[in-house]
């Protein structure tokens, strides 16, 4: 049996020496440590325009509720700035409802452009070939067979759960290894 030394603490101290640390952070996830010796990572919002949800956090060790490290988005270098950004404005998630919607009608849009467009392109050679397979012709066949090639790759990819040394932030460079 584990000493009480080395339990995670509880939410409270945790959120409590996070506000402490962050006194703006508005907390919206607490992800605690899946092996032993690593950082709790407290996550929010600091009122910071177009970033993810990870771009704020605080980082705490499990035990003893200690701060390790902080990480603001106003204080993050340009490239990493705009990698947080990417997904807000990627899931229009930045301004409600109204963007989501906005979002989701163009999309809807470019979908529907493209299935004009081979439809229209399909009718166009069904006039000259009625066959689909000369439609289709050698580079749709190569092009299937490119994106079989990329949909098994990426199966066999995502199938391995090996995690490599957590990174708790390549912005401040700390590392801690998986042993």
């Amino acid at each position: 049996m584990q000493s009480n030394a080395q339990q995670p603490r509880s939410s409270a101290t945790i959120i409590s020496a996070a506000q402490q640390a962050f006194p703006s952070l508005h907390i919206r996830a607490i992800q605690y440590p899946t092996k032993a010796n690593k950082a709790v990572m407290v996550l929010g919002d600091n009122n910071d325009i177009l970033v993810r949800l990870r771009a704020n956090k605080v980082y705490l060790d499990a035990a003893s509720a200690d701060v390790l490290a902080t990480q603001k988005a106003a204080d993050l270098p340009i490239v990493a700035r705009i990698k947080d950004t990417a997904d807000p404005l990627h899931f229009g998630n930045f301004a409600g409802l109204g963007t989501k919607l906005i979002w989701a009608l163009f999309g809807f849009l470019m979908t529907f452009i493209c299935v004009a467009g081979l439809y229209m392109n399909w009718l166009r050679v069904k006039r000259k070939q009625p066959s689909l397979l000369k439609w289709f012709g050698i580079m749709g066949a190569v092009s299937m067979l490119l994106i079989g090639y990329s949909l098994l790759l990426t199966i066999q990819t995502f199938s391995v759960r090996q995690a490599p040394a957590t990174v708790y932030s390549p912005v401040l460079g700390i590392t801690q290894s998986n042993n």
